[in-house]
């Protein structure tokens, strides 16, 4: 038998928009049956609609295992809310395709594999297990993802509306990938942790919004700021990221502690040190957007290579502090 982790392939590419997918594999306590019910999916279902019960064998819904096989019906409705313990794919099963329109809850810890052209505008949910991408459409730009289980690119660069939860990004893939978010324009904060895999993830950041990044980041796949502000830490003691960054919009820093970054900033956006910790630059800088450094805030030069020498104008390993907000 086929997990799933090998068999779903285009699964929600006609997801309505404005619906809410939920991606999933939680324990729902209290709405899945005492007694799971497991069935097949016929080989001639009257319908494709998967809340049918005369469309399995026995004449059930499943809420354990739906098993699939060989079958003249190969695209399937879900249009109200499903719980499922395994979906689960038998050798030679062909590919199916499922439509989800309401909510689609897999318990468990497995695999998710997403690899369709979706462009479904509700939210996604990765709450337990993985949710792989298996193309670089797979998940969808328009979605704000909240992962608080794994997020997996698996060596494809992908783009979704907004970051945010407490859990894995990373790429298990074979070559490098990137993850661009904030196209939706929002303010997020994502507190887990983007880390590289088998190979190196990047991470791009888009839109008009805000996104704070306050979880202890080591992804060494380099970062792109396009548009908005990316934020390292919320005026607490966490927040990094390690490597060079080209901003070409805002870059900021919001420490309470001391922080030393020593990555290169380079492209034509701007360095702003929200503080009120110190923030120590110790790379080869060049980036041309002017430097700010908000109220209270101090910012440090490291080393003279550090100065961006058409922006900022200081000595070496000076501090300065600032009663009020300066942009030099």
């Amino acid at each position: 038998m086929i997990p799933l982790a090998q068999a779903i392939r285009s699964c929600i590419s006609r997801i309505p928009p404005d619906r809410v997918l939920v991606l999933i594999t939680y324990i729902c306590l209290g709405t899945v049956a005492a007694h799971a019910q497991n069935a097949t999916w016929l080989l001639n279902p009257g319908t494709g609609d998967w809340n049918t019960a005369a469309n399995c064998t026995p004449a059930t819904v499943p809420t354990g295992t739906a098993t699939f096989g060989a079958s003249n019906t190969t695209t399937i409705t879900i249009s109200s809310t499903t719980v499922v313990g395994t979906l689960q794919f038998n050798a030679g099963a062909p590919a199916y395709t499922f439509n989800v329109s309401a909510i689609l809850l897999v318990n468990g810890t497995g695999t998710l594999i997403l690899s369709g052209a979706n462009t479904y505008r509700g939210a996604t949910n990765v709450e337990l297990g993985t949710l792989q991408a298996g193309s670089t459409t797979a998940l969808s730009a328009n979605s704000a993802f909240s992962v608080t289980a794994l997020l997996d690119l698996h060596g494809f660069n992908n783009t979704i509306g907004s970051l945010s939860g407490t859990g894995i990004v990373t790429n298990n893939g074979a070559s490098p990938a990137t993850l661009s978010a904030g196209g939706s324009n929002s303010n997020t904060t994502f507190a887990g942790t983007l880390t590289d895999g088998s190979d190196s993830l990047g991470f791009a950041k888009g839109g008009l919004g805000v996104t704070i990044l306050i979880g202890g980041n080591t992804y060494t796949g380099g970062t792109t700021i396009n548009a908005g502000t990316l934020q390292i830490g919320d005026s607490g003691t966490s927040g990094s990221i390690a490597g060079n960054v080209t901003d070409n919009a805002t870059f900021a820093f919001n420490r309470s502690d001391s922080v030393t970054f020593s990555g290169v900033i380079s492209g034509t956006g701007a360095l702003v040190q929200m503080g009120p910790g110190t923030l120590t630059l110790t790379g080869d800088n060049s980036y041309g957007g002017g430097t700010t450094i908000n109220t209270g805030a101090s910012l440090q030069l490291g080393t003279m290579a550090a100065q961006p020498a058409a922006s900022l104008a200081m000595w070496l390993t000076t501090v300065r502090s600032y009663s009020t907000a300066q942009t030099v």
